[in-house]
């Protein structure tokens, strides 16, 4: 699922507007097979860009820009309804874009493209069972972080989505600092993103879960 052939029998059945979901773990992945995954679905979809949530990454392509207005976006989210099991607001989601198009080209430069015939995932490293991978990986791409207002344009509250961005990146600062299991830097910097962010519903909800 991680080849370029794939993507592209996924390109050719996309109907006008249509758009395709890559699920990509932070795990056993070394940053090499991470990044040339993401390096082969870019060269299939160039318009693409790649969300974190927490501890996973999520792939989005299409055949046109992802560019939009905020506004429509937040139409969008509005849309969805409530969850009782998912935090459904327009700039904590938008906050977690982490990566565009010119982002992830220039964060894969270089890097093998996966195909059928020669993947490399397929016949992987032994250091892919690295329990640090994911640390690794998750550190790879808060360093990369774009803004997303890139690509989600006129936001109408600036200082909300700066909030919110700001307490994304202590947020993941925070997990990597769990991964490496030292509990007391990571709930530091949790209570830093409650007060860089108080809006954010989730915040509270991970400080109970994991402290």
């Amino acid at each position: 699922l991680y080849t370029a052939d794939y993507f592209q029998q996924c390109r050719e059945h996309l109907k006008p507007g249509g758009m395709v979901s890559q699920y990509l773990p932070l795990h056993k992945l070394r940053p090499e097979e991470f990044l040339g995954i993401v390096a082969t679905f870019h060269s299939v979809f160039p318009n693409s860009t790649l969300w974190l949530g927490h501890y996973h990454a999520v792939l989005l392509g299409g055949l046109d820009p992802l560019e939009t207005p905020f506004e429509d976006w937040a139409d969008e989210v509005a849309a969805l309804g409530q969850d009782n099991n998912f935090y459904l607001n327009a700039y904590h989601l938008a906050a977690t874009l982490v990566l565009d198009g010119p982002a992830i080209a220039e964060l894969t430069a270089g890097r093998p493209i996966n195909t059928d015939d020669l993947s490399y995932t397929e016949f992987f490293d032994t250091d892919c069972l690295r329990e640090d991978n994911i640390g690794r990986n998750l550190k790879l791409l808060a360093e990369a972080r774009i803004d997303p207002r890139r690509l989600l344009t006129d936001c109408p509250r600036p200082d909300l989505m700066d909030r919110y961005l700001e307490g994304n990146n202590l947020l993941t600062e925070s997990l990597y600092y769990r991964l490496l299991k030292d509990n007391n830097r990571s709930r530091q910097l949790m209570l830093e993103a409650i007060r860089a962010n108080p809006e954010n519903q989730e915040f509270p909800f991970l400080m109970k879960l994991y402290y």
